[in-house]
């Protein structure tokens, strides 16, 4: 499987000259916050965007009986704009491990569908924190679904999206991720 129509790029800030950023977030038993969680992600000041918003979404995800939602966000400050797309994945502590895995990896692929259904070229993904192997599941099912066997088409046109994945940089993770990288691309 080649990755050739992809370049990522793994740094620990969201670049803000990409509009887009990408949330994953895990609601388990309910409980959810994502003004703040959004707030901790992108620096802005707390006034500059509607709580009432933040508390709409998170009731709805309260009361849906899906397990995977997304929500589009325009948020707007006063020096700059982002687009947020928001991916929740529902969970409880009566989930197996292998299940919340392959929920995240599908997570994973359902925002990567999403990047290629709307033709977004760059994007910011925000990785959750201190989730190594979570994490590592969920860029699996992410990098998956850009596989494209083109081998025997003739004038194909590859065009890369750019992604910038943001994540506190550590070594287990560098180590998890490169072996991915390596697993995929072979």
């Amino acid at each position: 499987m080649k990755l050739n129509n992809i370049e990522i790029k793994i740094t620990n800030k969201i670049n803000d000259t990409i509009k887009k950023v990408i949330i994953p977030y895990i609601m388990n038993n309910n409980k959810i916050d994502l003004f703040n969680y959004i707030s901790n992600i992108i620096s802005i000041n707390k006034n500059d965007f509607s709580k009432k918003i933040i508390k709409n979404i998170e009731y709805k995800l309260k009361k849906t009986k899906k397990d995977i939602l997304s929500f589009n966000i325009i948020l707007q400050t006063k020096e700059t704009y982002y687009e947020l797309i928001i991916i929740v994945l529902k969970t409880d502590n009566t989930i197996k491990k292998n299940e919340l895995i392959d929920k995240i990896r599908i997570l994973g692929s359902n925002i990567t569908s999403n990047l290629l259904h709307n033709e977004i070229e760059k994007s910011n993904i925000y990785l959750m924190e201190n989730e190594h192997e979570l994490n590592i599941c969920f860029l699996e099912g992410f990098l998956m679904r850009f596989y494209k066997f083109t081998k025997y088409k003739t004038n194909h046109v590859i065009k890369k999206k750019k992604i910038n994945i943001v994540y506190k940089k550590s070594k287990t993770f560098n180590i998890l991720f490169e072996k991915l990288k390596n697993n995929l691309d072979s």
